[in-house]
């Protein structure tokens, strides 16, 4: 359980993606002039997690003005109780978003007995 602490931010803070802790924080957007470009999906995401007991919830919003679709692929790693890796699963969500709309995605890690991480987190939205 002690890797996930430090492995979901740096994979999300590799990725350019923000997940915030205890208040829920958002990313800022201005307001589009007619001679700015409008924001990539990158400027519209904010994230903040939700570590549960053996899962966490990303709260997922979109602070802009278009519809995002959504990807998120994830591994869930196993461990006994000495740290050595059991199992290894892949996962995903999509999920889409409307104009500043928001949704929570669950990645969860109810199939290991003992320990667990999750790592390899990335997403893209279009």
């Amino acid at each position: 359980m002690r890797r996930w602490m430090r492995a979901l931010p740096c994979a999300l803070s590799a990725l350019g993606v923000t997940i915030f802790g205890g208040d829920l924080a958002a990313v800022h957007v201005p307001s589009a002039h007619a001679d700015e470009v409008t924001p990539n999906a990158n400027d519209c995401m904010s994230f903040q997690n939700d570590v549960q007991e053996k899962s966490i919830v990303v709260h997922a919003s979109n602070v802009c003005e278009r519809k995002l679709s959504c990807a998120l692929s994830y591994t869930v790693r196993c461990e006994d109780n000495t740290g050595k890796q059991t199992s290894r699963t892949p996962g995903n969500a999509r999920f889409t978003l409307t104009a500043h709309g928001a949704t929570d995605v669950p990645m969860s890690a109810e199939q290991c007995k003992q320990g667990w991480s999750i790592d390899d987190v990335a997403w893209v939205c279009r």
